[in-house]
């Protein structure tokens, strides 16, 4: 079984219990209590859950379609400005980029909105989609999949085939997390496309806020090798970014 079916199937067992030991779930699994205690962990920090003592009880997210994604668009909301206020600059007349569903490019897609760039943008956040609607400069592309339940955004990666169609200049994604390894996140069907994303772009920026260094996720979406340029805030401390920086990261 491979870690993501495994979070899939620890997710489908609280959701039935409501709550369930660690024990438990070690039990039933079969896998090592220490792996069982490192998935509760994943899960809980992506909201999914809610960690107790030796277990784990279903999080108040889940029954709610958006709420763990209107939660994360009232995080870090102004390193998530100073960001994108950096990103726009970054994009030229003419280009055809892509923006993937997370806070952060919404935060950009409100900028680019406001503006008088005259662009394609590809996305796959229905959100960031109806965002830039209302920009008669902007040709907005929708990338088609399966309309997530838990967030404003399409997830996998039956509608990339139209990705084949467009000259991709830039691609801004972000992730949960960043290490040495790379950016991860945590829904395989995310990582999956933003895999794809990053193959049909010419220059791959990652947009990724102080919080989430150093930090591990389920799967891992890329190296750090296959990002032209990261863009971080101005609270990212200087040993931090002196030490990706000696990575190869050329951060903005």
């Amino acid at each position: 079984m491979i870690k993501n079916q495994r979070l899939d199937l620890i997710l489908k067992l609280i959701s039935e219990k409501k709550h369930i030991s660690v024990n438990e779930l070690s039990s039933t699994l079969g896998y090592a209590k220490s792996t069982i205690r490192a998935d509760l962990n994943l899960l809980a920090e992506a909201g999914k859950i809610i960690r107790t003592h030796g277990g784990a009880s279903l999080s108040n997210n889940e029954n709610s379609s958006s709420t763990l994604f209107e939660s994360r668009i009232k995080t870090c909301v102004a390193e998530k400005k100073e960001i994108a206020s950096k990103a726009i600059s970054k994009i030229k007349n003419d280009e055809c980029i892509i923006l993937d569903a997370s806070t952060t490019c919404y935060e950009l897609a409100k900028l680019i909105a406001k503006s008088s760039l005259r662009i394609t943008v590809l996305t796959n956040g229905y959100l960031i989609a109806d965002t830039l609607k209302s920009n008669k400069n902007i040709s907005t592309v929708i990338i088609g999949g399966l309309l997530s339940s838990d967030s404003y955004w399409v997830e996998g990666t039956m509608g990339v085939y139209i990705l084949d169609n467009f000259n991709i200049t830039k691609a801004f994604i972000s992730s949960r997390a960043i290490n040495e390894n790379g950016l991860d996140d945590f829904n395989i069907y995310a990582v999956q496309l933003k895999k794809v994303f990053i193959e049909k772009s010419n220059e791959i920026y990652a947009l990724i806020d102080n919080t989430k260094f150093d930090k591990n996720s389920a799967a891992n979406i890329c190296n750090l090798s296959e990002i032209n340029y990261l863009i971080t805030d101005s609270k990212l401390s200087n040993n931090v970014k002196k030490y990706y920086e000696k990575l190869g990261v050329e951060i903005l």
